[in-house]
């Protein structure tokens, strides 16, 4: 039998390893902290995802437009559910009035996404609003756009508005590691 030494111990530590983790495998972490430190090799970040967030309250809702208002985000996967309420300071019909704004940062972003067309609920005439999201650096515009009732007028004064909607995030980079609590890196070589 032959004597282990150092240097066969580590040989053999590392070839376990490379086999345990071959080139193409994926490993996931907890931090952004690239694995080539422990199981050596060269690792690309492919993917985060956002541990479970609740965020109140962070839409900036506008106030000339809006009162009684109140918001949430919930943060999981790669997703942000977002629910605001608000009730109307003016009315409501086809022409564009800005809602409410958001710095994303507040909700784990870090860049733009792509434009979104969420849509509202409103109380008072039984109507749905086509909203529409857009974008400045890292501030979201929340637009009231299009409205279709079934009643004879559009959203008026102090009728509620109710919107819900998921936002998937597309490209991983955009989101805020210390929002995220896991890490999934791809072995290249």
């Amino acid at each position: 039998m032959k004597e282990w030494s150092f240097r066969r111990w580590i040989t053999w530590v590392t070839n376990a390893i490379t086999n345990a983790h071959p080139v193409g495998s994926c490993y996931s972490t907890n931090t952004n902290t690239n694995p080539s430190a422990w199981l050596g090799g060269t690792w690309e970040l492919i993917d985060k995802q956002f541990g479970y967030h609740w965020i109140t309250n962070p839409f900036a809702f506008n106030t000339t437009n809006t009162t009684d208002s109140s918001s949430a985000a919930c943060l999981h996967g790669n997703a942000i559910e977002f629910r605001m309420i608000w009730k109307n300071n003016v009315n409501l019909s086809d022409s564009t009035v800005t809602i409410a704004t958001l710095d994303v940062t507040k909700c784990g972003l870090n860049a733009t996404q792509h434009t979104q067309y969420p849509v509202a609920f409103n109380d008072g005439c039984n109507a749905i609003g086509m909203m529409i999201t857009s974008w400045s650096g890292t501030t979201m515009t929340i637009t009231s756009n299009d409205w279709v009732t079934r009643a004879t007028s559009y959203p008026t004064t102090k009728d509620n508005c109710f919107l819900s909607w998921v936002m998937v995030v597309q490209d991983p980079s955009t989101m805020i590691d210390s929002f995220c609590n896991e890490f999934i890196w791809k072995r290249t070589a």
